[in-house]
């Protein structure tokens, strides 16, 4: 059970092909892009994330471009709610997903505050449950790792308006990441 809330710090340097720069927050430009201070949603629809990047006003980007040197001195934690895990919410249940291919596996559910009960909306999501798709023998000598894999967990999100030689930095996504519980008894 973790916080919906992931915070993600991270930095890219870019080779466009034509050599052009990219395009962050306030219409900064460089090859190397960084996040900044702020809040993002997954599905975009959160509440709480304020307003989602959008390349026609730059003020609204979640990643500022420029120098190596400058992304080595202003790189800053940026937060991605995860609202769904669907995008666009699907008729039916955007808040659960199960693994494989019947319900008899594993599953990854938002869940509200309490902890207990499953998200109805983007704006009640508050926790991510991940659970088990086999039960595990536990007992009173068993030991515990708990791992979480983030290789390919950041992805950046980005805009190319057509007609345009301008590529905006919009944000940083925090993609799905790998949860392993070993047991040893």
């Amino acid at each position: 059970l973790v916080n919906n809330r992931l915070q993600i710090k991270h930095t890219e340097t870019f080779a466009r092909n034509d050599g052009g720069d990219m395009t962050g927050v306030d219409d900064s430009a460089g090859t190397t892009c960084w996040t900044t201070n702020a809040i993002t949603a997954f599905g975009g629809m959160a509440a709480a994330a304020g307003t989602e990047p959008n390349p026609g006003d730059t003020s609204t980007l979640g990643m500022e471009c420029g120098t190596a040197a400058e992304a080595a001195a202003g790189a800053a934690f940026t937060t991605e709610i995860f609202d769904t895990f669907a995008d666009p919410i699907p008729e039916g249940d955007g808040y659960r997903i199960v693994f494989g291919a019947n319900t008899d596996g594993g599953e990854a559910r938002l869940l509200q505050s309490d902890n207990a009960t499953t998200a109805t909306t983007e704006d009640n999501a508050a926790r991510i449950l991940v659970s088990l798709a086999t039960p595990q023998t536990v007992t009173a000598t068993s030991q515990f790792s708990l791992a979480f894999t983030l290789t390919d967990s950041v992805s950046v999100d980005m805009a190319h308006p057509e007609g345009s030689g301008t590529i905006y930095a919009l944000k940083n996504g925090a993609d799905p990441f790998q949860v392993t519980l070993t047991i040893t008894n």
